[in-house]
């Protein structure tokens, strides 16, 4: 039963809306309080309490609300006000968040986002309302602060932060030049409401505007389609950074600057607030760094943000690694197989030695491993073993071969933990490729091993390069891995880490890992997180071609 305060008893008496039955609602990372309360099944409102000591906003909700009604845009009407105790009475748009409505399947992806972005669209041809904060190139400077606060006080690059803000307030003054607009600034898809009842642009109804400012065009664009907590696909998000460069009269390349400024300046900025929040007792922010670090790093392939890079490298790295929560030290790479999908090209070649860009596919692979440190690096052999221990004879790995037959993926494994003397281990398919954060550094950060026994790196089926025939996998809103999902977006890359002790209690010697995983999954222990970065199926031949297109675009970044 949610309780509610005296004070917030007597507000709603006077409202009229004593009687109404409340049930709490998500909130979000600010210190405020949403509650739903019913009056009949049909008939509801939402309860907002502000701290008094952000009573600012309280107002700024109800000015910004009104404005953005006066545009003909959905945002909630205000029934009734206390302003003193910090209440406010608003109308309810539902739960049916983009976020929502997305993890059931994309299918209605474009339509929610080209929505949106026509309704930024009517905020970046509108003049900027009066009375907001401005959001300078100062003032966004300065709010990177968080991130280098909340660095360990002897930390070495605590001492970049005047050079890193002074970089980025003279890169911003000059890029996001023009005139400001209304940016409601927290402008993601758990913000966003889908109202399919209504018609245009009121379709999309936004309820999270209290801390709105008066800065540059395209920052809530950059909220939108670098969201911290989802993934859009890179067509999407190429498509309407164009469209909105159309609509601010400026050239894409200008666009593409702007927005990777912003994205820099915004996702930089998350990470600090993500780390604070998962201090003071909200851990699961953690799962989402990954993903900030990999907007980061995508902005900061811009050259015109080279001043900022080695920095903004650097504490990516240390943020990662910070929150790897006992991620495990060995890694072992799946080697042994016959390649049979590869027909002819394996005939006398093992499959882990075809070239891709001009290197062995297990050369790929023991790059993830090297640049997560991998330690101890373990490969199973069977086919061909002597051609694979002739190439691998100068790198400081461990051979496990499979003699006189081949155990498959995990008897393999089973078969090499006598290697390995920690409670989990990384394991990583050769026949594929990575791009983008290292598969390692995305499965350490979201690694929970009290939740735990495995955890799967993912990828949407529509960004798998290479993948013939349908996904594998669905995940549900806690990230646990479903095989009966009917949809199965999702497809598994290869890598993953996997506790040792669930593996050496099958008491066969040869099995494959699809039979450990689902016994893993009818535990509700088996669990999966998305590729921050492109991936290629290299199992058959034109894989080949593929995974060397993708390679031709970016290579891992971030050890």
């Amino acid at each position: 039963m949610t309780m509610l305060s005296p004070e917030a008893r007597a507000f709603l008496d006077r409202m009229g809306w004593g009687m109404a039955k409340p049930s709490p609602v998500a909130g979000d990372a600010s210190a405020r309080s949403y509650t739903r309360l019913h009056l009949s099944d049909d008939y509801s409102a939402v309860l907002m309490q502000t701290p008094k000591s952000k009573i600012k906003s309280q107002a700024a909700f109800r000015d910004v609300a009104a404005h953005l009604r006066g545009l003909g845009l959905s945002a909630p009407t205000v029934f009734g006000e206390d302003a003193d105790a910090g209440l406010l009475l608003v109308e309810d748009f539902g739960d049916q968040t983009y976020s929502a409505i997305l993890d059931q399947g994309l299918t209605l992806e474009v339509e929610l986002y080209r929505t949106t972005h026509d309704l930024l669209a009517v905020l970046a041809r509108t003049g900027a309302m009066g009375g907001l904060p401005i959001l300078a190139a100062a003032e966004l400077a300065r709010l990177t602060a968080v991130t280098f606060e909340e660095l360990p006080e002897d930390h070495a690059l605590k001492s970049e932060q005047a050079a890193f803000q002074n970089d980025l307030q003279g890169l911003a003054t000059w890029i996001l030049r023009g005139v400001p607009v209304t940016v409601l600034r927290d402008f993601h898809a758990g913000n966003l409401i889908w109202l399919p009842d209504r018609t245009g642009l009121q379709r999309a109804g936004v309820i999270d505007f209290q801390d709105a400012l008066c800065g540059p065009k395209g920052y809530d664009l950059v909220s939108l389609i670098d969201d911290a907590r989802r993934d859009l696909s890179l067509e999407l998000r190429t498509t309407l950074i164009r469209d909105h460069a159309h609509i601010l009269n400026i050239s894409e390349d200008d666009m593409i600057l702007r927005t990777s400024l912003l994205s820099l300046q915004r996702n930089f900025r998350i990470l600090g607030l993500f780390h604070r929040l998962a201090r003071t007792g909200k851990p699961g922010y953690l799962r989402h760094m990954p993903r900030v670090a990999a907007h980061i790093l995508r902005a900061l392939d811009h050259p015109t943000l080279a001043p900022l890079a080695a920095t903004a490298r650097a504490i990516c790295a240390h943020y990662l690694q910070s929150t790897a929560n006992h991620a495990p030290r060995g890694a072992m790479i799946m080697a042994a197989g016959f390649g049979t999908r590869m027909g002819a090209l394996t005939k006398t070649t093992p499959k882990p030695l075809l070239r891709v860009a001009g290197r062995a596919l297990i050369d790929h692979a023991l790059d993830v491993a090297h640049a997560g440190h991998a330690a101890p690096c373990v490969i199973n052999t069977h086919y061909h073993a002597n051609q694979m221990r002739h190439h691998l004879r100068k790198d400081e790995v461990i051979l496990s071969e499979e003699q006189p037959e081949i155990l498959e993926s995990g008897g393999g494994i089973r078969y090499a933990l006598r290697y390995f003397s920690d409670t989990a281990i990384f394991t990583l398919n050769s026949d594929n490729v990575w791009t983008g954060l290292n598969p390692f550094a995305t499965l350490s950060a979201a690694w929970r091993p009290t939740e735990m026994d495995a955890l799967m790196l993912l990828i949407p089926r529509d960004k798998a390069t290479g993948r013939q025939g349908d996904g594998d996998l669905g995940l549900d809103a806690s990230g646990r891995i479903l095989f009966d999902d009917p949809q199965k977006p999702y497809v598994f890359t290869g890598a993953q880490i996997l506790k040792t002790a669930p593996i050496a209690a099958m008491d066969i010697p040869k099995f494959g890992l699809r039979m450990l995983w689902e016994t893993l999954a009818r535990k509700a222990r088996l669990f999966g997180v998305i590729h921050q970065g492109g991936w290629a199926d290299v199992g058959h031949p034109e894989g080949i071609t593929s995974a060397e297109e993708l390679l031709a675009t970016e290579k891992i970044a971030l050890t």
